[in-house]
Formats: C-alpha cells, sequence, structure tokens
C-alpha cells in the first residue's frame, strides 16, 4: 500500500529540480527520486516565456513519474528568495479551552490572525514563517501546544511575491491538467533545513546561493530569517568572460569554467593560458564579492553577522574561492 506523496519542484535560474517522497503511517519520509531539467522560459526565477517554461517543466513531471511509477497530483513550489519580501507579523488569540490548555485550533486562529495584515500594492502572501509564540507575554516558545495560558502571540514574516508572478506560477501548473498547487515556499528556509543548524541560526548566518544570472541572499540571525535580498549577476557572466576574452562560443566556455573550477591538470598541454584564465575569473569573482558584501551591509542588522555559507552552481565549485571571497569582505566564507 502506497503513503502520502509529497512532490517539491525547486525553480532555479539554471535549472529547475523536482523531488519526491512518501509519508508512511508512521510520517517518516522516504526518497523516492528526484529529476532535473534545465530553466528554460525561465529568468531569476520568473517565468519569461510561458511555452518554455510549460515546456521545461512537463517534461520533467513526466520524467519523475516513469522514475517512481506513481501518478503526480499536487506540488509544493520553491521560488528564490530574491522575488520574496518580508514583513514582520503579529497575531494573538485568546485561548478557546477553559483551562487555558493550548491545542492546534488555537495556533491555527494565532496563524490567520497573523496574516491579517495589510500588504503592499500588488503582492501576495505565500508563506508564513513562524518565529515565536508568546504566551500570556511571559513565556516564549516555538511549540506551544499543551502548555497553559490565556493569550497566545504569534511573532512571524509573512513572505510575499509579486502578484504577478504568483499568478504566472498558478496558471502555468493550472494549464499542466490534474495537478494542484499545494503551495509556494520561499527558497531559504528549504535550504537552510539542510545547510545550517540551530546553533548557526541562532549565532547569525547568512546564506549565499549563487545561480546562473543571480545571486539570493538570507540572512538568519537570533533563529529567524531576518532578510532576503538579490544580486543581478551570477556565474553565466564569468562564461561570457572567458568566451570573450578567448574568442570562444559559451558552451566551450562553460566547460572551461567548469574544469577549472575542479583542476588545472587541463592546462598542462593546452594552448590557453591559464594565467589570464585565473585572472579573468578571479577579477569576476571579486566583483561578486563586493556586491554581496555591498547589499548585506545596506542592512545594519546584517553587520553583527560573520558567517556566510555559499552554495549553488553558479561559482561554489571553485577552487580558494575563500581566500578570492576574502578579498572583497571581512566575513567568514564557508561553501
Amino acid at each position: 500500500m502506497y503513503g502520502k506523496l509529497l512532490v517539491g519542484i525547486d525553480i532555479g535560474s539554471s535549472e529547475i529540480k523536482i523531488v519526491a517522497a512518501e509519508r508512511g503511517d508512521t510520517q517518516e519520509l522516504k526518497f523516492l527520486g528526484e529529476k532535473s531539467i534545465e530553466a528554460k522560459g525561465i529568468d531569476k526565477g520568473i517565468i519569461n516565456n510561458h511555452f518554455d517554461a510549460k515546456m521545461s517543466i512537463t517534461n520533467l513531471i513526466q520524467d519523475l513519474q516513469e522514475l517512481i511509477k506513481r501518478q503526480i497530483t499536487d506540488i509544493y513550489i520553491t521560488v528564490p528568495s530574491g522575488i520574496c519580501k518580508l514583513i514582520p507579523t503579529k497575531g494573538d488569540v485568546e485561548v478557546s479551552d477553559k483551562e487555558g490548555i493550548i491545542g492546534k485550533r488555537d495556533i491555527k486562529r494565532a496563524q490567520e490572525a497573523a496574516l491579517r495584515i495589510v500588504t503592499p500594492h500588488d503582492y501576495k502572501i505565500i508563506q508564513l514563517i513562524e518565529n515565536k509564540y508568546n504566551i500570556d507575554e511571559k513565556m516564549s516558545t516555538k511549540n506551544p501546544i499543551r502548555m497553559k495560558g490565556k493569550k497566545l502571540e504569534l511573532e512571524g514574516s509573512a513572505v510575499l511575491i509579486s502578484s504577478k508572478y504568483y499568478k504566472d506560477y498558478i496558471n502555468l501548473f493550472r494549464e499542466l491538467g490534474g495537478i494542484e498547487v499545494n503551495g509556494l515556499r520561499i527558497a531559504c528556509e528549504a535550504a537552510a533545513e539542510l545547510l545550517i543548524d540551530d546553533l548557526d541560526r541562532n549565532r547569525g548566518v547568512i546564506l549565499v546561493d549563487c545561480g546562473k544570472n543571480k545571486i539570493d541572499i538570507a540572512s538568519f540571525y537570533e533563529g529567524i530569517l531576518q532578510d532576503v535580498m538579490q544580486v543581478a549577476i551570477g556565474g553565466e557572466i564569468i562564461t561570457k568572460d572567458i568566451a570573450y576574452c578567448f574568442k570562444i562560443n559559451e558552451v566551450q566556455a562553460e566547460e572551461l569554467k567548469c574544469f577549472t573550477s575542479v583542476s588545472t591538470d587541463l592546462y598542462t598541454n593546452s594552448p590557453i593560458d591559464y594565467n589570464l584564465l585565473r585572472e579573468v575569473i578571479d577579477a569576476r569573482l571579486l566583483e561578486m564579492g563586493e556586491l554581496i558584501d555591498k547589499e548585506l551591509k545596506n542592512n545594519k542588522d546584517n553587520t553583527d553577522i560573520s558567517n556566510v555559507i555559499i552554495y549553488g552552481r553558479g561559482i561554489s565549485l571553485f577552487n580558494n574561492i575563500t581566500n578570492r571571497f576574502s578579498f572583497a569582505t571581512d566575513m567568514n566564507f564557508n561553501f
């Protein structure tokens, strides 16, 4: 007997990835499989060619269905952090139980109250991040279930995206037929579950997702997602620089960039001037580091955070990238 099928699709700048898992009676998740495809029709996480994006996602879903031998009927979508906005919000309710025991219904009511906020024009709430619950303004906790009190207050953050971007996503999946969108989620929260622990969240950490044509930045402090930003430059610019300097096409330049990120052995008997190639790459990496540093320092809340984790296919595979980024900032980079 099959368990509950859970499917998530991650919309990136260079690729779209889909993952399937199964939840059984014990509530444990069993990984079933994953597939990925080039992100055609999508730029910086935004659909800019409806037909190409639809074809890419259709093929991706079909490939996953063939792999797991199951029909996909509903899906979660993660969207790039950089196209999202965060708005702090609170929701407080009176505990409904006569004895003051907090239950799931009280939590749901507090969540609904927190979502009753005035949003900027043409923006839509896609997610509520629960930071903490306060009980009678005396005690704070992540999970207030079965605790006692008269008043329950939720402090959180509402995640918003442009109404247009939201409609584009929803309309695209509706056209696929038979697939319901369970919800949209901000990508950095999912990444944080994999890359950092509670200690990192509390001390402060910045996640930098380097993609093909953009860099998404998310800062965490005191256990809370504080801010999200985007820098409109990514690994693709390095590919273009290499293609221009060595007068080769971008496919060749991309291969050269990928080889350079792994090993220098390729250049032993190669006509390529390795020192010039290194200069071209290092110049762009320095620029990226400076742009990241500038974006972070624009927000005073980030000035006390020194730990940075960089991930993504854009630039994180380069050897000794920690040293190169250190020229641009005094932060501690990890990859």
